[in-house]
């Protein structure tokens, strides 16, 4: 009997070629996910990310009531990952289709949809969810010295939901 026992605790050879094909399984699903978007822009759970050995916060804004309410932190932070927008995990705004993230050189207080939607703002992504910690990664190609504001905007009803200043060095 313990002969039994010992030879039923190596894997068998169809158990270990199972599990190779399902390693190998995950890795092609996943390997074109890499580059996604969807990826760049995945939540870190929290904006405590920011805190990361080697983060550094460049500048912050709080979300203001525009054409719905807004709530939150906005962050600004390079690391070694890139730089990013992150929304801390207070971060909420009202229910609409299509919320955008944008980048503006408008004040929050000044913006309107046609400063969103006129070509001078430029669009991060797709609003990831309502409420909660979410980042965006920001294009390197992207001049940060030219933007003034973070923007949530439907671009379906065309209405600014809600905006925050960037303050540098906070």
């Amino acid at each position: 009997m313990s002969i039994h026992l010992f030879a039923s605790s190596f894997p068998t050879r169809r158990s270990v070629v199972l599990r190779a094909a399902l390693v190998l399984l995950a890795v092609i699903v996943a390997a074109p996910l890499a580059g996604s978007p969807v990826l760049a822009q995945e939540t870190s759970g929290s904006a405590a990310s920011s805190s990361q050995a080697g983060s550094q916060t460049v500048a912050q804004g709080h979300f203001i009531e525009r054409e719905s309410k807004g709530e939150g932190v906005v962050f600004l932070v390079i690391n070694e990952e890139g730089r990013w927008l992150e929304f801390n995990e207070d971060f909420k705004t009202g229910r609409a289709p299509d919320l955008r993230v944008y980048l503006s050189p408008v004040a929050a207080s000044e913006l309107t949809a046609e400063t969103i939607e006129g070509g001078m703002s430029v669009f991060l992504a797709e609003l990831d969810r309502r409420k909660g910690s979410q980042r965006y990664r920001i294009p390197e190609n992207i001049d940060l010295t030219r933007f003034r504001s973070v923007a949530v905007h439907c671009l379906k009803y065309s209405k600014l939901y809600t905006a925050a200043d960037l303050q540098k060095g906070q």
